[in-house]
């Protein structure tokens, strides 16, 4: 409830949750996937003890991964921690705008470029100047288990990059330049038959919408667009490319 809820995995089924309600600044947490909820702190400043995240537009920059909760201070600091209490500062500053952790690697997404590390707190950069810097709960930093790889999207061209190690990228011009591409990946869902769903973050309300399937087996993406102006996807309805 309240303006610009944000709920987030610390490591399922354990979760936490932030919104603004009369005033107060409140993280509430829950340890069966959701469905029963505690409040963990409450303030007019702040939603954890500390310096951190003391307006709605920070609990944007709240992204967790392999039992962590990273976050943007509100120095622009960026910090972990695994109990909401006790903070770690990492040597990166900047908007947090997503997390990742596969193949005992980090990846961070802050202010337009990737950052990777193998203790989750020193990190180097991973794909310089790789998207735009973005106020959003999309997380543009995400690890499939099924295929071992970090998945991002990019600007350079406009389009998704995957690899296994967050050094080596592989970049993928055939996604095209999906609708959701300047909010980011958001999540990863796995089908059948080594096919992989993108999450899209791209609103209706913005008059349109678009998911990518990646295949796996021929590493290649498949966009299906939808849109209330037929010209921008050439047909009345679904343009699915490339099948026609």
């Amino acid at each position: 409830s309240g303006a610009r809820s944000l709920v987030s995995w610390l490591n399922p089924p354990t979760a936490v949750a932030l919104s603004y309600e009369g005033g107060n600044y409140i993280s509430r947490t829950s340890a069966d996937g959701g469905l029963t909820w505690g409040v963990f702190y409450s303030s007019a400043t702040s939603y954890f003890p500390g310096p951190f995240l003391s307006s709605t537009l920070n609990a944007s920059q709240l992204h967790a991964a392999n039992g962590y909760v990273y976050i943007s201070s509100n120095e622009g600091d960026v910090s972990r921690s695994s109990d909401l209490s006790t903070w770690q500062a990492t040597n990166l500053t900047g908007v947090l705008q997503g997390v990742a952790f596969g193949n005992g690697v980090w990846l961070l997404a802050i202010d337009g470029t990737h950052y990777r590390s193998t203790d989750g707190v020193t990190f180097s950069v991973a794909y310089a100047n790789s998207h735009e810097q973005v106020y959003g709960r999309a997380n543009n930093a995400c690890w499939s288990d099924e295929l071992s790889k970090f998945f991002i999207w990019v600007n350079g061209p406009k389009t998704v990059a995957s690899s296994a190690d967050a050094a080596v990228w592989d970049v993928h011009s055939d996604a095209g330049s999906p609708f959701w591409q300047s909010s980011g990946l958001t999540a990863i869902v796995p089908i059948s038959g080594g096919v992989v769903v993108f999450g899209s973050t791209y609103s209706a309300g913005d008059g349109g919408q678009s998911t990518n399937l990646y295949n796996a087996a021929e590493n290649a993406f498949y966009d299906i667009r939808y849109n209330f102006d037929p010209a921008m996807v050439g047909i009345d309805a679904f343009s699915i490319a490339p099948f026609g």
